[in-house]
């Protein structure tokens, strides 16, 4: 210890002396160690850190798997069905669905993210409350029977200032009252990693939650519930697998409409999934491809540094020659060599880490394009820290193994005689070019694919959607429901648009109930066309719909190329009509023509009207997009919930799939107006 504590201090003398060099071996470290552990945190947050559960591994997680989507979530009714079938098999079985929900503080509105969850949500993750008490089976009797929430941690520190008196207040959530009954603890921040929900609420109030959505504990085709079950004692993941099949058998003959060939039940053990196991698919490869590339970044800064002590160590031949000479032992003179190394490793961990969180609050704090907050605990606990420690200590050996190793092997005898004599045999290709090399290739590798990841996002910037070519605003709106019945809230919504067309610079105001290329809020519509046969196993096509007013397309700068778009004269009472895309009336009219042409939804028949050029619905890289169908947003009787997944029309396919997301139903009567 002693001389291990002689080592330290030579070695902080050494740093002082070499400032230059200090400077720069702490900015590299700092910026390789940093980019590790930022990146690291980012995968903790995501994949590592999870609510503590008692007895994970008898957790199972169910979807349903169609012929176009491998994980779908459940339907409410679906979910009774099967934990009928499942009784004996599973103990407890929980149902939760995400959903935004309308606070109503009086002076303002503010949107909340809520987890609507079942009875057995709570009980089966083995959670307690932080307050008073969390929602329990009592609370999920009959629909609209118990307006009460449960807060989040985040969410009781933030509002209420972590005040223990909360339990027994009321929030007014879309135009009712609920009551306040507890808190939930810290450690759980929901079902979905970055999805912290604000209040938790029986999945019984979904309905009051969302007014104008129809009636999902009753549409058996609404996939929007994600199931989780533990295993009753004696019964294994076989067991529980045997009895999916035998209920999706049975599922089959009773709604073959909504159980077509192809569908059947998944069940997955908890432990296996870290997200989602669709999102697993993305994010656990993109997880491990940056955590190389940044560990290419360090090896790089441990490269540069090495060539540098190399460097030094012939400057060091003599000092060292001579060390041996009065009796040092190399193993000492390599030990302190180390000790420099590390120490420079040291304090570059401690600043990378301080950089990475700074780097990492700034890229939390960026407004994101999604109507939900993203919340991901990047805060460092003992994985990080354990991380950036051996982050450290791999780079100090790395870079001060070798020069150490280099600098004492020297002659003594030539060394001390003539300074400038080589410490060893001469070789045309030294260990320092091999560091160059290396060092070149890495980085010019790196550099390569930085560049080519630059073309990407500059050849997916440069892709037409088909609209939005001229400068545009969106205004995202919460309208209390038990404040503005329809008549009223059509009213207000005529008169922000008729005083945000009067604003100087503004061209076209338009609203609608459902934007493009929000891929977490879009809602698909079933339909049938006269003489047009629906794809194997379904009784019809799914479209993605919106509902919009007539200065909505004029916004978003979308021209209609035949026939007409939606006037002021498309009123409620009038007929329904419909504007579609390109894509539509190729697909179910070609070679027709598709003005005047109508095509049946559950409820009304619809006449097309329009036809608008085709644009990108859910994703910028979809090569075609789906039906666009739009109405007036005033003949909106029942807007249909989002589906986990849309089967998209497109001319190249009959049903191709639309890439899955996490179903987050949107706010009640909060119509998007968009400014041009």
């Amino acid at each position: 210890m002693p001389s291990l504590v002689s080592d330290v201090r030579i070695a902080m003398r050494r740093a002082r002396k070499r400032p230059g060099f200090t400077v720069v071996a702490l900015l590299s470290l700092m910026l390789g160690i940093g980019a590790n552990t930022a990146v690291f945190s980012l995968v903790n947050a995501i994949l590592l850190r999870h609510t503590p559960i008692p007895h994970p591994e008898q957790i199972a997680e169910v979807y349903q798997r169609q012929s176009d989507f491998p994980f779908a979530p459940f339907s409410y009714p679906d979910y009774v069905d099967f934990r009928r079938a499942s009784a004996g098999t599973f103990s407890e079985i929980s149902i939760s669905q995400f959903s935004i929900a309308a606070l109503d503080a009086g002076d303002h509105v503010e949107s909340l993210t809520a987890e609507l969850v079942n009875g057995d949500y709570f009980p089966l993750l083995g959670l307690r409350a932080q307050v008073g008490r969390l929602l329990g089976p009592e609370d999920d009797v009959a629909p609209g029977a118990h307006p009460v929430v449960v807060l989040s941690h985040d969410y009781w520190q933030r509002a209420f200032a972590s005040e223990r008196t909360v339990v027994g207040r009321k929030m007014r959530l879309a135009g009712r009252e609920y009551t306040i009954i507890g808190v939930a603890p810290g450690t759980y921040t929901g079902t979905i990693s970055g999805i912290v929900p604000a209040v938790f609420a029986p999945i019984m109030m979904i309905n009051q939650l969302q007014p104008d959505v129809r009636d999902q504990l009753a549409q058996r085709g609404t996939h929007s519930a994600f199931l989780k079950a533990r295993l009753a004692p004696g019964a294994s993941i076989v067991n529980a697998r045997g009895v999916a099949e035998r209920f999706t058998a049975d599922m089959a003959k009773r709604y073959p409409s909504n159980w077509p060939d192809g569908t059947s039940l998944v069940v997955i053990p908890m432990k296996d999934i870290a997200v989602n196991p669709l999102v697993d698919s993305v994010v656990v490869p993109a997880a491990a491809a940056l955590m190389v590339v940044v560990g290419l970044v360090l090896l790089v800064a441990c490269a540069n540094l090495a060539s540098f002590l190399l460097a030094q160590a012939r400057d060091r031949r003599k000092e060292v020659a001579i060390r041996l000479a009065i009796g040092a032992k190399r193993s000492a003179l390599v030990r302190q060599f180390l000790v420099e190394s590390l120490l420079l490793a040291a304090v570059g961990g401690v600043l990378g880490v301080v950089l990475s969180g700074i780097a990492l609050r700034m890229l939390l704090r960026a407004d994101l394009p999604v109507p939900i907050p993203i919340t991901l605990d990047v805060s460092v606990d003992w994985r990080v820290l354990a991380f950036a420690l051996g982050a450290s200590a791999v780079a100090g050996v790395l870079f001060g193994l070798l020069p150490a190793l280099q600098a004492t092997r020297a002659t003594v005898v030539e060394t001390i005689k003539n300074e400038n004599a080589s410490g060893g045999p001469s070789h045309r290709f030294t260990v320092r070019n091999a560091l160059v090399v290396g060092q070149v290739a890495v980085s010019l590798s790196l550099l390569i694919t930085a560049l080519l990841f630059l073309r990407s996002l500059q050849a997916r910037a440069k892709v037409d959607p088909g609209f939005g070519t001229a400068p545009a605003g969106m205004l995202w709106l919460a309208i209390p429901a038990d404040r503005y019945d329809s008549t009223r809230r059509q009213l207000l919504l005529d008169d922000i648009e008729r005083r945000m067309a009067r604003i100087p610079g503004v061209v076209t105001v338009g609203a609608t109930d459902n934007i493009l290329l929000s891929s977490i809020s879009q809602q698909s519509k079933r339909i049938r066309v006269s003489g047009v046969t629906p794809p194997k196993g379904k009784d019809a096509f799914d479209v993605d719909f919106s509902a919009a007013d007539s200065g909505y397309l004029g916004a978003i700068g979308v021209s209609v190329i035949s026939g007409r778009g939606i006037t002021a004269a498309d009123s409620r009472s009038a007929p329904k009509v419909a504007v579609i895309n390109e894509a539509m009336a190729r697909q179910f009219w070609p070679g027709k023509e598709a003005i005047g042409q109508t095509f049946n939804t559950d409820s009304s028949v619809y006449r097309v009207v329009g036809i608008t050029r085709t644009t990108k619905v859910r994703s910028r890289r979809l090569a075609t997009c789906c039906s666009d169908v739009r109405r007036r947003a005033s003949d909106v009787s029942g807007r249909p919930a989002p589906a986990a997944h849309a089967p998209a029309i497109s001319p190249s396919t009959s049903d191709s799939p639309t890439p899955p997301t996490p179903v987050i139903s949107p706010a009640a009567n909060t119509p998007e107006t968009v400014v041009s």
